[in-house]
């Protein structure tokens, strides 16, 4: 496993800009791509709210559907992000909880980093999100 400093966003409304930044810094640091993005659940709430709220928040987004279909969304569907996608970078969101509002790291773990977690709440390991019927892609 590989993790990151952490990271906190300063700006609501540039949630992207700032995991952009993120992960560009980890892979010059690190030398590989991460692969998931760790932050409380209600980071994650916070960034749906935004991202629902504010007009054209939805420009420049593509959902993916469980099949791999791509469709583009408009500004009446609400948005339930499951991960979070560039050109060059796909990362899925896990849950830890014990992250403070704002605060997120980058991690790299290995495909089968959760199949022997007993999950009996004694770990901090990040929970991975439950995935949502489209997948929010943004295109950068």
């Amino acid at each position: 496993m590989i993790e990151s400093k952490a990271y906190q966003i300063t700006e609501w409304t540039k949630w992207d800009v700032e995991f952009i930044e993120a992960i560009a810094e980890f892979v010059v640091t690190h030398k590989t791509k991460p692969n998931y993005l760790a932050a409380s659940a209600h980071t994650y709430e916070q960034i749906e709210f935004v991202i629902n709220l504010i007009p054209g928040s939805h420009k420049n987004v593509q959902a993916i559907g469980t099949d791999g279909s791509r469709e583009t969304l408009s500004a009446d569907d609400y948005l339930e992000l499951g991960g979070f996608e560039t050109k060059e970078v796909v990362v899925d969101f896990v849950i830890n909880n014990q992250l403070t509002s704002g605060q997120f790291y980058l991690l790299k773990l290995d495909d089968n980093y959760f199949d022997n977690d007993d999950d009996d709440g004694s770990d901090p390991t990040p929970v991975p999100e439950p995935e949502p019927d489209l997948r929010i892609v943004l295109w950068c």
